[in-house]
């Protein structure tokens, strides 16, 4: 080996073997973190710090005893009425996460499965957040957006909770991977894929529609060629995205006799849109809120919610015209109040607040990594149409938000792209100082 040099190739492979082990090392890290710290508190909190009606579905389905079920409702308790004023929910909970709960566990009630199963579910985000990173910006910034998304102490509980966060967030970034890879390289393929995914994501969490109809606009404004190529490439989306979505629907028009992606639009409308929404929300649950407005309807009223709960789509609609009502009567206190619903969602303070703790570890985890993605989409702004897809992402959760409502949890399947933006600022700011860097440390050797 002249002068003492590795061959070029030598050091090619060594480098790559170096980056497979830090991204292994990573996982395994953050697999670590995620199983240790839901085993150190045990069986009991696990249980009781997430939503049990997922469960209580999930192994409903996995005993053959069906997907309609009368879930217990904490406003109703509130409001001393009997469990049954909302009748069976057949079409309350989009199908995916409590299948796949169903399939984990077996109908059993294995808690380690569970875990086990949501983390290796949030490793997949954090590979996910590196080949993102990597597609937008380079390999460096996706392995640092990987290494945020790994330690976030957010993503480390929220990960192996019961509730479908993790599960969401890993399809929404799966979506989004697989519309880059599909728009960069013109695959009918990878845009079947990424329909499908799309598809899979709305059956997780329905909230995420507007975002779907955004993509269209993106595709648009992103795809080469002319109309006809265009039109085809949206085509293939919204195919294959509809016929992920066409079991569920036809079930539901069996059942309900129309096909609905959820009966529960028309309640949460109105939560986020009466009187009493901000009687408790945002520093406290937004089911407290609910209780109070459950006390103030009328007997009338009420009345007319039993006679509905044979009709899970009319006691829907029931709900959602008193919240749109609400809207049209005071729509200069609609907006209003619509900003400091954005502002719970986005906010560097907890909502529903939580102990000095828990809310200075979020603080110092979220708001640097708001600052630095606010600045990495700054720095990128000339990139718009390109990176108008996760524009649309947040535009999505901002609009959905304003007109219903959102906790803080609500947001956090956002926060790995900030992750992404926020690596790439870090990357600049490392380039442009190294330089210097190298300067004052010839000038220092000199001495």
């Amino acid at each position: 080996m002249p002068n003492g040099y590795l061959p070029e190739a030598v050091v090619v492979r060594a480098l790559r073997v170096d980056r497979r082990v830090v991204l292994i090392l990573v996982a395994l890290g953050a697999l670590a973190m995620r199983m240790g710290s839901t085993l150190y508190f045990g069986e009991e909190y696990f249980w009781n710090t997430g939503y049990r009606e997922y469960y209580n579905l999930a192994r409903s389905i996995a005993q053959g005893s069906g997907y309609c079920r009368s879930f217990h409702n904490i406003a109703l308790e509130i409001a001393d009425l009997s469990q049954d004023i909302s009748g069976k929910e057949c079409a309350h909970w989009p199908p995916v996460y409590p299948l796949f709960l169903s399939v984990v566990t077996m109908g059993g009630n294995d808690y380690v499965a569970i875990i086990l199963a949501q983390a290796l579910v949030g490793v997949g985000t954090i590979l996910c957040a590196l080949l993102l990173g990597n597609h937008i910006f380079g390999y460096s910034t996706g392995l640092l957006a990987a290494l945020f998304a790994a330690f976030y102490p957010y993503y480390v509980s929220h990960d192996v909770s019961i509730q479908e966060t993790s599960i969401f967030t890993f399809s929404t970034i799966l979506s989004v991977l697989l519309l880059y890879k599909a728009a960069g390289s013109g695959s009918r393929v990878l845009w079947i894929l990424s329909g499908i995914s799309l598809g899979v994501t709305t059956l997780i969490r329905t909230s995420v529609v507007l975002f779907v109809v955004l993509v269209v606009l993106w595709a648009i404004l992103v795809v080469k060629g002319g109309f006809r190529d265009r039109t085809s490439v949206v085509l293939v989306l919204a195919t294959s995205f509809a016929l992920v979505l066409a079991p569920w629907l036809a079930r539901n028009t069996v059942v309900l006799g129309r096909p609905l992606l959820t009966t529960q639009t028309g309640r949460f409308l109105w939560i986020g849109n009466n009187s009493d929404t901000f009687s408790h929300y945002p520093t406290g649950y937004i089911d407290q809120s609910e209780g109070k407005a459950w006390r103030a309807l009328t007997f009338a009223e009420l009345e007319k919610i039993r006679d509905l709960s044979a009709d899970e789509i009319g006691q829907s609609e029931w709900f959602f015209k008193r919240g749109a009502d609400f809207i049209v009567q005071s729509p200069g206190h609609t907006l209003q109040r619509a900003g400091r619903k954005v502002w719970a969602g986005f906010s560097w303070n907890f909502s529903p607040e939580k102990d000095p703790l828990r809310q200075q570890a979020y603080f110092f985890s979220y708001f640097p990594l708001l600052v630095l993605g606010i600045a990495g989409i700054l720095l990128t702004w000339r990139r718009w149409r390109e990176l108008s897809l996760i524009y649309f992402l947040f535009l999505a959760f901002t609009v959905v938000t304003a007109v219903f409502w959102a906790h803080t949890s609500h947001r956090i399947y956002l926060d790995v792209y900030l992750m992404v933006f926020a690596a790439h600022t870090c990357t600049v700011i490392h380039q442009r100082s190294l330089p210097w860097i190298l300067r004052v440390r010839g000038l220092t050797q000199r001495r």
